[in-house]
């Protein structure tokens, strides 16, 4: 499982793109 850091899922909660969680 090669996940990418510029890659991130919403459910991942990427630090790169501060999404609020659902």
């Amino acid at each position: 499982m090669a996940r990418s850091s510029q890659v991130h899922t919403q459910a991942d909660g990427d630090p790169f793109k501060p999404t609020p969680p659902p």
